[in-house]
């Protein structure tokens, strides 16, 4: 049996000195870990914050892409971006000055075809003749223009009706036919003039319906075209209302929708 000797005491505070450094270089290597993981858990929290905020990010460019995908669609679909006008209330110098800018900005634009709908009871012939040429001028530049009516085209806004290429009428609009109608003042001698005037006016607007209806029944639209005579016999002292069916029979339209 080997007898056991008893450290010194200088071997044992060595012993004691080492057994400090292993403890001291674990709790070390401990903190060294922790630290770590610290560091982990930190970063790890920093790439779900960064995840979080591109996901966000990603699901606004989402909105904001669908935003603009939908006013895109709705800017397309427009009647301004489709060259569609609606004419609406009194035929005045201001309403056809309106018009007028804007079918000029379609047209300097090359656009081909233009419409304009009118939902209209009239209003003052001679701007409403400004916009029949305006119309005519742009027909000659081969642009395509479509007139058309929902509710009503009465007065000079029927007249304007007559202006397209291809003139339409919703099924339960009306449109109204009547001879010039105006006020005056003055001498006897220039009220005669002036009557002489609008008649003369009148006369051109005839024309205007009765080339109009020869046209539809030339191109088979008209069932049985209205003749001018027809036209001046119906409208004379008194307003004549016709519904789109005795429009489109007519020729005063080439289709009903």
């Amino acid at each position: 049996m080997t007898d056991k000797r008893e450290l010194s005491t200088e071997e044992l505070r060595k012993v004691e000195a080492e057994t400090r450094k292993l403890e001291q270089e674990i709790e070390l290597e401990q903190a060294k870990s922790e630290a770590e993981i610290l560091k982990l858990k930190a970063e790890a929290r920093k790439a779900d914050f960064e995840a979080d905020q591109l996901e966000t990010v990603l699901a606004v460019a989402k909105l904001e892409r669908d935003a603009i995908a939908r006013l895109h669609a709705e800017t397309n679909a427009s009647d301004k971006y489709n060259h569609v006008y609606h004419f609406t209330g009194s035929v005045d110098a201001g309403s056809v000055d309106k018009c007028v800018k804007q079918l000029n900005i379609w047209r300097r634009t090359g656009a081909k075809n233009i419409e304009i709908i009118f939902s209209s009871g009239g209003g003052s012939v001679i701007d409403g003749l400004e916009l029949y040429d305006f119309i005519q001028i742009l027909k000659r530049e081969g642009i395509h223009v479509t007139t058309g009516s929902l509710g009503m085209a009465a007065s000079m806004a029927g007249i304007l009706l007559q202006a397209g290429n291809t003139r339409w009428v919703g099924k339960e609009a009306w449109v109204l036919i009547h001879e010039i109608q105006a006020g005056m003042m003055g001498s006897m001698g220039q009220m005669e003039d002036r009557i002489e005037w609008l008649k003369r006016i009148q006369g051109r607007i005839l024309d205007i319906f009765a080339e109009r209806t020869k046209t539809a029944a030339e191109e088979g639209t008209a069932g049985k075209p209205f003749s001018r005579k027809t036209l001046e016999t119906n409208w004379k002292r008194k307003d004549w209302w016709l519904s789109s069916d005795e429009c489109l029979r007519g020729g005063i339209v080439d289709e009903v929708r």
